[in-house]
């Protein structure tokens, strides 16, 4: 009986080249997912109502900069389709390979939890499940089915992508799209200048053969009951700096250090506006103190360890211990009193000690008497 199961499963994926009557469209909807470089995205398939549906085919389309495989369990494989549908007479009745794949291993006539799984091999291919896929110059063709139609109920993911982009290949936005697949098999029937099918099948087992399957997505008229995806991919930011790898990569600041200086401001934060250069009202990422004052730039803007990234290494860090004071990062002298920031706040803290003067407040020193101002007094 599984046996009879699997050759009816396998015929169930070619039903394609019958004629099936009209049924109320489905939707497909191809989804969306975002990620960096490196990173593989799953981007589902799903059909809105998947009640019937007893098998699939179109081809989906994308740039050949993405590499794509395919996984469903909508689809499930041989053995859990089998599975659980109930059996009569002998289960496995010319002990062929298909038949003993749906078994229970048994150890001493007691089951282990384990299953004997044995592929179907077609075309010297082994194949656990039916699902087939044909990679084309477009992108790739799948072909699916199922022994019992869907389930009522709500959208269903009925594929699951498994997206990279290919090694040497730009960050960017690629379009993932579904169209009808197009044969020119003879031998199944079909026209050698090619022809499209239909992109879903359903089934009713209580209907006569002759009208059991339904066409539920047609390939005439597909175009608004399909939707596109897209996979987003973006440049590295290992370190979540706000700063892309390549672009550290290729000047001083680490890649895996969000906080190359350790002067408690990220090196994103810094380079404000991401272009790997020191530009006018930016501190340095790579100087701990940019005007050259003698104070950290994070301990000039008012920064303590509570206002800093893991990345920045606390026992090179000075923190501001009167945040509610902050000097300029970019002059070294933020009072224009002729002395340096360093030299006025000289223990580097950031905050007013005794013996020190206010790096904020311009010091004027006091005038000494000229000494030729009594010899005029004299005079008189």
């Amino acid at each position: 009986m599984y046996l009879l199961k699997f050759r009816i499963l396998i015929a169930g994926i070619l039903l394609f080249i019958f004629q099936v009557m009209p049924a109320a469209a489905v939707t497909l909807t191809v989804g969306s997912d975002s990620g960096g470089i490196g990173e593989t995205l799953t981007i589902p398939i799903t059909v809105n109502n998947p009640e019937g549906v007893s098998g699939a085919a179109f081809t989906i389309v994308y740039p050949s900069a993405l590499t794509v495989t395919v996984s469903s369990e909508f689809f499930d494989t041989f053995y859990s389709q089998f599975d659980s549908l109930a059996t009569t007479g002998d289960p496995n009745p010319d002990s062929g390979e298909y038949g003993t794949s749906v078994f229970p291993l048994l150890d001493g006539g007691v089951p282990t939890g384990e299953v004997i799984n044995i592929p179907a091999v077609v075309d010297s291919v082994d194949y656990y499940q039916p699902l087939i896929t044909n990679s084309i110059a477009a992108g790739l063709m799948i072909s699916a089915a199922r022994c019992v139609p869907g389930p009522a109920g709500g959208p269903a993911v009925l594929f699951s992508l498994e997206v990279q982009l290919k090694g040497g290949e730009s960050a960017g936005t690629y379009p993932i799209q579904i169209i009808p697949t197009e044969l020119n098999n003879t031998n199944a029937g079909y026209d050698a200048e090619g022809e499209t099918i239909d992109l879903v099948i359903g089934s009713d087992p209580a209907q006569p053969l002759e009208s059991a399957f339904t066409v539920l997505l047609d390939d005439v008229g597909y175009e608004t009951n399909v939707t596109s995806g897209q996979a987003e991919f973006v440049p590295l930011d290992s370190d979540e700096d706000g700063l892309f790898d390549t672009l550290e990569d290729a000047g001083c600041t680490g890649a895996d250090d969000a906080d190359t200086d350790n002067d408690g401001i990220a090196d994103g934060a810094e380079d404000a506006n991401k272009n790997g250069i020191v530009d006018a009202g930016e501190t340095n990422p790579c100087n701990i103190d940019t005007d050259g004052d003698g104070i950290q730039d994070g301990t000039e803007m008012g920064l303590t360890t509570t206002g800093i990234g893991p990345g920045t290494d606390t026992t090179v860090f000075q923190p501001d211990l009167d945040n509610a004071t902050k000097t300029d990062p970019l002059d070294a002298d933020s009072d224009d009193d002729g002395v340096n920031d360093g030299q006025e706040d000289l223990n580097k803290n950031g905050r007013l000690d005794a013996g020190e003067t206010d790096p904020n407040v311009k010091n004027v020193l006091p005038k000494k008497a000229m000494p030729w101002i009594p010899l005029l007094l004299l005079g008189d």
